[in-house]
């Protein structure tokens, strides 16, 4: 059993599908779509991206806070 068809089996509704099952759905028995698929990981990427953008001070000043030795 591969790990694909093991969250298709645990998740069987498409509303809950994560991101990864849902792009393997653009693999078919004959063909991979590598067009749709790398348009569709490049939007799934987006939003992780922005906010790893807006939230990078944030991330540095935990980085740094937990660093310091007093």
């Amino acid at each position: 059993m591969t790990s694909r068809s093991l969250a298709v089996a645990l998740l069987e509704d498409k509303h809950v599908l994560t991101v990864s099952v849902g792009l393997a759905q653009f693999i078919t028995a004959f063909n991979i779509y590598w067009n749709q698929m790398a348009a569709a990981s490049l939007f799934t990427a987006i939003p992780v991206l922005l906010l790893l953008i807006f939230a990078q001070r944030y991330f540095v000043r935990g980085l740094t806070a937990g660093a310091l030795k007093s």
